[in-house]
């Protein structure tokens, strides 16, 4: 919930504040690397990481969230197509949606 507060507005905020981004970076990915199978810690690191910029720093959390972590919620199942969109992952992010 830490990271919470900078998935919002994030990516314009984080270009003119790079501190701030790296504060934000560290909690996300300190979150999922001490919690790898939470799904709070996998599901805002995907918010968090859903920029152009940045996507792929959350493909990880996104193939660990959506299959392993919480399979029977249809929200969790859709958060990796996000991360497959920004990725042009394409068949994996209709998977995941018709799945959800």
């Amino acid at each position: 919930a830490q990271v919470f507060p900078y998935t919002r507005g994030y990516e314009r905020r984080f270009a003119a504040d790079p501190a701030s981004f790296a504060l934000a970076r560290g909690i996300a990915e300190g979150a999922a690397a001490r919690h790898p199978r939470h799904p709070g810690a996998l599901h805002y690191s995907i918010h968090f990481f859903d920029t152009p910029s940045t996507k792929s720093l959350a493909l990880p959390a996104a193939r660990a969230f959506g299959r392993t972590v919480a399979s029977s919620v249809p929200h969790a199942c859709h958060m990796p197509s996000h991360i497959y969109l920004r990725q042009g992952m394409w068949a994996e992010c209709v998977e995941e949606n018709v799945r959800a």
